[in-house]
């Protein structure tokens, strides 16, 4: 039997206010070995520095330094004020962007954002979008976004609410509006019917697993998938195969 393959998804590198809890990407790697993870897209963690371009810069240089490069994925954190943030996605070789609305406090689709999305979409780079309780990060904003940039492929982070609540909120807007260009992380979904409801509304197609550590628990997040009443061939989906659709692999 093939061994079971898993791409962690969305996870954070770098020092945060949980520090004890914080990555390297050395330690990280160590940590995926142990827990059978085959490949991650990691993130700079956002609460060290004052401006994201800062922990973009010391992500860029802690990965430069790094010797295992060939497992991970790379994205880089965006601000629509800082234009060394747009410099620095055009300036590294990434696979794709990540934007945190309740930190920036401006929601994806304000018009400021207009230059990275056109450069996403040039790039064909996924766009990763925290949402959660906080209003600017509501999945409506993301839904805008998704309209207005068909050609982007977006991602939702928290299974699109980071709260039961808001989780079936966004599934049922998603299912309302029926955009195609919007896809789930699997982060902070807290329970396997959660994730078996994500499949129903979207499809097996546009789910992704995703662990968010250091700020939730890798080993519980993967537990919700394999505990989802899903067949073997939609699990092997969420854990690999779709991310690596939106990644061109």
């Amino acid at each position: 039997m093939m061994e079971k393959i898993i791409i962690d998804a969305h996870m954070h590198i770098g020092e945060t206010e949980k520090n004890e809890y914080s990555y390297t990407f050395d330690s990280y790697f160590n940590y995926m070995k142990k827990n059978n993870i085959y490949k991650t897209a990691a993130m700079p963690s956002m609460s060290k520095y004052e401006k994201m371009s800062e922990s973009n810069e010391v992500f860029i240089n802690s990965f430069n330094n790094f010797s295992q490069k060939e497992f991970f994925y790379i994205f880089l954190l965006i601000h629509p004020k800082e234009d060394k943030t747009f410099e620095q996605i055009q300036n590294n070789k990434i696979n794709g962007v990540k934007y945190h609305p309740s930190v920036t406090r401006y929601t994806i689709d304000d018009i400021s954002f207009s230059p990275f999305l056109e450069y996403c979409e040039d790039k064909r780079l996924p766009v990763l979008v925290h949402c959660g309780r906080d209003g600017v990060s509501h999945i409506k904003y993301l839904i805008n976004a998704a309209k207005n940039h068909p050609k982007i492929n977006f991602i939702g982070a928290h299974l699109g609410g980071n709260a039961t609540d808001l989780i079936q909120e966004a599934l049922n807007l998603l299912y309302k509006e029926k955009i195609n260009n919007i896809y789930l992380d699997t982060s902070a979904g807290k329970m396997p019917k959660l994730i078996e409801e994500a499949v129903r509304v979207l499809g097996e197609d546009r789910i992704i697993f995703g662990s968010d550590e250091p700020y939730a628990d890798l080993r519980i997040e993967k537990t919700c998938v394999e505990l989802a009443n899903i067949s073997d061939l939609i699990r092997e989906k969420i854990f690999y195969k779709n991310i690596l659709f939106l990644l061109g692999e």
